[in-house]
């Protein structure tokens, strides 16, 4: 009984660093998107794919950058380019509960088409910092990583430790303030 509840602590002890862990690299992507906006006078867009798992739904973050044009005329959608490879984070943890912008609300210029690993996503979200490192949002935004999987063709998470409604009972989550500073809230 006591190795059952030993392995048990030391399970949950393992899946707690692996939040904190993907946490930590999600604030760094965030960091880094801002003080790319700010030390190349750009827009810099945080991507999440939230198509399926094969094309990293939930877990897989990049980066992309668009500078004004010194001609000044109006930006377009090629003029967004890809400035930090895919980050994914690990089987087991997912980007979830955030408030990146749908895909569907296109910044202007929109975004070109995102491939991951070869292949196109089709659904993403979004996050904007501007030139002065705030977000272009207008709001703060809270983001979340949690324990779970988005099973291929769900369109839900499933969370592999659910609390109180079904909700996840381990995460740790990232507040970006409208200036773009990131304060982590860990539960």
């Amino acid at each position: 009984m006591v190795m059952l509840l030993l392995g048990t602590s030391l399970g949950n002890s393992g899946k707690a660093a692996l939040l904190e862990t993907s946490g930590s690299r999600l604030a760094g992507i965030l960091s880094l998107a801002r003080q790319q906006a700010i030390s190349r006078n750009a827009i810099s867009a945080v991507v999440l794919s939230t198509d399926s798992s094969a094309k990293g739904g939930l877990r897989a973050l990049t980066v992309y950058e668009i500078v004004p044009r010194a001609n000044g005329a109006e930006p377009s959608s090629a003029d967004w380019k890809q400035v930090h490879p895919w980050e994914v984070l690990p089987d087991g943890v997912l980007i979830d509960g955030s408030t990146f912008e749908s895909a569907s609300n296109a910044p202007y210029p929109p975004l070109p088409e995102i491939h991951f690993r070869g292949q196109k996503v089709d659904l993403y979200r979004y996050l904007l910092f501007s030139p002065d490192g705030s977000l272009l949002q207008g709001e703060p935004a809270r983001i979340r990583v949690a324990e779970g999987l988005l099973p291929d063709g769900a369109v839900n998470p499933v969370y592999t430790r659910p609390g109180d409604g079904g909700q996840p009972a381990n995460v740790y989550e990232i507040s970006v303030l409208i200036t773009g500073l990131t304060k982590i809230d860990r539960p």
